[in-house]
């Protein structure tokens, strides 16, 4: 399974999971079609991110920098702390 994080403008980070490629994409495009801007798609079974924006590091600064506890805070699973750690 997957997960497409990304960035809704009025409420901040949010986690899409999808099962397979093709839903992968059909949901990359609803998303960008509503205006969201995808950060990074994160493979849940072995906690590595496999797609990342041009902005990427930009959202990892800027939550590394805003919430500097939350990635000790958070368990290894979280897709934030995977942001975070790279």
């Amino acid at each position: 399974m997957q997960q497409i994080i990304y960035l809704d403008s009025d409420l901040g980070y949010k986690f899409a999971d999808v099962k397979n490629h093709k839903n992968l994409v059909n949901k990359q495009v609803k998303l960008t079609s509503k205006g969201y801007h995808i950060v990074c798609v994160l493979d849940v079974d072995t906690q590595t991110i496999v797609e990342k924006s041009d902005s990427f590091s930009a959202h990892a600064a800027f939550i590394e920098k805003c919430y500097p506890n939350l990635a000790q805070s958070q368990v290894s699973m979280n897709p934030i702390k995977e942001l975070i750690a790279v």
